[in-house]
């Protein structure tokens, strides 16, 4: 069921719909720190951030009884580095400033009846050192 505006699309063009969270499909997230490189920004004297890389795995199984195409838009808070998995990499023009960088990675897949599958990415931010 859609649980949003939808937008006009002309007959005989592809469309997105928005739907709910598929229930019998669970997912969990987990990110961890594989990288620090300390002080490796110093934009005035006495302040200094730390580029820091992240490693996030995405967790997924099947619980239908039938198999499942899923698109995942997984939405990154720094500069997206790679993606297991054919993982599309995208970055915000709008958000370019070192501190304020954000993206994203989209994954389309299938999942068969009981299946799982873990997806990888890595991405790195800068965060204010101690």
């Amino acid at each position: 069921l859609s649980e949003d505006l939808l937008k006009y699309t002309p007959k005989g063009s592809p469309g997105e719909l928005p739907v709910t969270t598929a229930i019998n499909v669970a997912s969990a997230k987990n990110e961890r720190e594989i990288d620090r490189k300390l002080k490796a920004h110093s934009p005035s004297h006495n302040v200094y951030f730390d580029l820091v890389t992240l490693e996030g795995k995405l967790t997924l199984r099947n619980y239908e009884k039938r198999a499942v195409k899923i698109v995942i838009d997984n939405p990154i808070p720094g500069k997206p580095l790679s993606a297991a998995q054919n993982g599309a990499l995208s970055a915000n023009p709008d958000k370019l400033r070192l501190l304020e960088r954000e993206g994203a990675v989209r994954w389309t897949l299938e999942l068969q009846p009981g299946e799982e599958k873990t997806l990888t990415y890595e991405y790195e931010r800068y965060v204010p050192s101690n």
